[in-house]
């Protein structure tokens, strides 16, 4: 199990291929008993000096459907490592607090057959019959969330959920209990900060549920059983009068300020039963019928993604074109349609940041059998880095580039002299990959990623080019010979070789492995991670 939250559970599921942890879970795991001590200080006792092993983590600015953002996070390897094992080695307490609470579709499941170190419980395609089960006596649903759910979370309230107030305040200095180390990791992890958990790792899906179980907990403890479910922080109540409803909200409020959490105001509301189990627009997706034949098929796709260009605007907050870019994967594009579908692609991929992943799977798949237009590509690359890289949005800059990577397009000169402006902590790697394979036209400017090569940048935000630019040698160390040899931990990790970033970059994933959780009868897509 730790292994496998070493290896699948690390980076961030939206992230590019060529970021992995799988060499560094392979020597991690099987160097335990070798570690170096400033690897695994404060696991037992008592807490140990604070100017050790404080790390902050990285930060990726991730697009999502419509105009949202989130901030995920790239935790430090050896901060990572210890919360990790921490669960991994109490996973079968963690897994009775967990398995206690039957509200809850989102339960961490340990799967080393999946893409993912932990499964959720039940999948998005079972979340309509669990809906149906809960709605069929009810005539009222409370519908709620979380507000900022993982970065409000509290980390003194993890030990609060495991142990209760009363024993945590009790012992809030014994690291033997397991509710202290989390908070101790946690914190660790993120400069010592006690409000917020990073976004991305299995780990936190883990911590996020031990404390929504407490919720559940307390919240059937002043209701009664509970009709309904809760998927993450999103929870579905269900009721046979209003009143009950209402009361259930004033309940729901209080119990979360147990917790120092609140309920998204704007999202919270009575709704009078019934309504749709389902997102219907996926339905009109399936049902359009994409022809083989040259002429049909060219006509097809035209309508096919009139429809769901359509369908996205009227659904803002729904990932319309990724369900859509599923679809069409499936089908055999033919030669004649071919310059139609790469530009539905190319607008697409400019109009709705967040199918990068289905773009690049089907202009990298196709490329083998059909010519790319490598001047039109390299438009809509390049375009999208001078766009989006003053916005910070990371995640367009870094797939952008990724592609040109992938393809073996350049990036023109006005996109080449504006990545030095980004602040995100995966572009930077990506940029230097890009300028190692001489895909850049103009001058990169490196010289603030320059300054980061140092032995307490190891421990910063921009660990990951700190540690890996080196190991690439794609950067010098700050005055010479290599920083990583003056950290006991980074220099274990240069010693036995460990890479978080893959050159050869395997081939991207099919669409069916991007998007698990598009069920066969409809549903819209989410992170396979459920966050």
């Amino acid at each position: 199990m730790l292994k496998d939250l070493l290896a699948k559970g690390f980076f961030f599921a939206e992230a590019p291929q060529c970021f992995t942890t799988k060499s560094y879970a392979k020597t991690v795991s099987s160097n335990l008993a070798t570690l170096p001590a400033e690897f695994l200080p404060g696991l037992t006792g008592k807490k140990k000096d604070k100017s050790q092993n404080i790390a902050s983590f990285g930060r990726h600015n991730l697009a999502r459907v419509g105009n949202l953002r989130r901030t995920v996070g790239v935790p430090n390897p050896v901060n990572f490592f210890n919360v990790a094992k921490i669960i991994a080695d109490d996973w079968p307490v963690i897994q009775t607090i967990l398995s206690k609470n039957n509200f809850s579709t989102s339960s961490p499941v340990p799967d080393s057959a999946y893409t993912r170190a932990m499964k959720t419980k039940s999948p998005l395609r079972d979340r309509p019959q669990i809906k149906l089960d809960a709605r069929a006596l009810g005539r009222y649903a409370l519908v709620t969330d979380v507000q900022q759910f993982y970065p409000s979370i509290y980390t003194h309230s993890i030990p609060w959920a495991i142990h209760g107030k009363a024993i945590a305040k009790a012992k809030r200095n014994d690291m033997a209990l397991l509710g202290n180390k989390l908070d101790h990791w946690t914190q660790y992890g993120q400069d010592s900060q006690t409000r917020g958990i990073p976004i991305g790792p299995d780990t936190s899906l883990v911590i996020a549920e031990i404390v929504l179980a407490a919720v559940d907990t307390k919240l059937e403890a002043e209701l009664g059983k509970l009709n309904g479910h809760r998927a993450i922080d999103d929870y579905e109540l269900v009721f046979a009068k209003y009143s009950e409803a209402e009361h259930a909200m004033a309940v729901f409020q209080g119990v979360l300020d147990e917790f120092e959490l609140k309920p998204h105001e704007a999202k919270t509301k009575i709704i009078e039963l019934p309504t749709s189990l389902d997102d219907l627009w996926p339905l009109e997706l399936q049902k359009f019928d994409i022809r083989s034949s040259s002429r049909g098929q060219r006509a097809d796709l035209m309508g096919f993604f009139n429809l769901a260009f359509d369908l996205g605007s009227k659904n803002p907050t729904k990932s319309v074109l990724k369900y859509a870019l599923a679809k069409t994967s499936a089908e055999g594009i033919s030669s004649a349609s071919w310059p139609i579908y790469q530009n539905l692609l190319l607008h697409s991929f400019l109009s709705e940041p967040g199918v990068a992943p289905f773009v690049l799977s089907e202009l990298e798949g196709y490329s083998a059998v059909y010519p790319l237009d490598i001047d039109r590509i390299s438009e809509a690359i390049s375009q999208t880095i001078v766009t989006h890289t003053p916005l910070r949005h990371g995640s367009e800059v870094a797939w952008a580039i990724w592609m040109a990577i992938r393809l073996d397009i350049k990036i023109k000169k006005i996109a080449t002299e504006m990545l030095h402006l980004s602040t995100d902590t995966l572009v930077p790697l990506l940029a230097l990959h890009a300028r190692a394979k001489k895909l850049l036209i103009g001058t990169l400017d490196v010289s603030y990623w320059e300054s980061l090569m140092t032995t307490n940048e190891l421990w910063g935000q921009h660990w990951l080019l700190s540690y890996e630019a080196r190991i690439k040698k794609w950067l010098p160390s700050v005055g010479g010979g290599n920083h990583l040899d003056a950290d006991p931990c980074f220099k274990f990790l240069k010693d036995k070789k460990v890479s978080f970033y893959d050159v050869t970059g395997s081939a991207i994933k099919p669409l069916t492995m991007i998007a698990p959780t598009l069920s066969a009868t409809g549903g819209s897509f989410v992170p396979v991670n459920g966050y």
